[in-house]
């Protein structure tokens, strides 16, 4: 399955590998970044694409774009670096078996992202395939499923965190509730019994026929 996804491509350069290691979440060679704010709520989480010490490309969330720039550029006079978009579409090539010109691939899990200035036969991201896809692997997007929220609470996030990591905007709160305690909401699937819910998402179980979604709910273990 190969999915458009709704990213907008940034460009970071130069001294993209130091920035990165001062501001995001997780280790300059890694495949997905939290930039988070000092209290550790989100501000996007990027698939990394690492050309060089010194570039690094990003892959966003449209919506969240304009926040992630303007939040990095706050910080980029230091490096005398910049940031800009780049006229890329991105592809979720789900099982990596599609036959690709892709300029850039970036690790995903599972399969692969696709970063390329080409048009791909593939599916728009609300098909619903590709949505009950996402919610039986758990896999949900910044910007869809959830916006502003600290970045424990989406759960399961050794993609976009390092905890071995040294000092970075808001890393003291998310040590702090990584290793004394548990987050206090938890991203999950959730189906709808009887009561209407907020659920971002929304499709209809294939078994029960019942509308779920992803829903951020109190931390049974917190």
């Amino acid at each position: 399955m190969i999915v458009k996804m709704p990213y907008t491509v940034l460009s970071l350069q130069p001294q993209a590998s130091k920035i990165i290691q001062a501001y995001s979440s997780n280790k300059s060679d890694a495949p997905g970044l939290g930039f988070v704010d000092i209290k550790g709520r989100v501000i996007a989480m990027a698939e990394h694409c690492p050309l060089s010490e010194q570039r690094s490309l990003l892959a966003v969330h449209s919506c969240c774009a304009d926040a992630l720039m303007s939040h990095l550029r706050k910080y980029l006079p230091l490096f005398d670096a910049d940031i800009e978009r780049l006229p890329l579409q991105v592809f979720h090539d789900t099982d990596s078996t599609a036959e690709s010109e892709a300029e850039h691939e970036i690790p995903y899990k599972p399969g692969r992202l696709l970063l390329t200035h080409k048009e791909m036969e593939s599916l728009p991201f609300d098909d619903v395939r590709y949505t009950l896809f996402r919610q039986e692997l758990r896999l949900p997007i910044h910007g869809e499923d959830f916006t502003d929220t600290m970045i424990l609470n989406v759960g399961p996030c050794e993609r976009y965190i390092s905890y071995e990591k040294g000092c970075y905007l808001g890393q003291e709160i998310i040590a702090r509730v990584h290793y004394k305690g548990k987050a206090p909401l938890c991203l999950d699937v959730i189906s709808e019994d009887s009561e209407p819910l907020n659920l971002t998402s929304p499709v209809s179980d294939p078994e029960s026929g019942k509308r779920r979604g992803f829903l951020l709910t109190p931390n049974s273990s917190s």
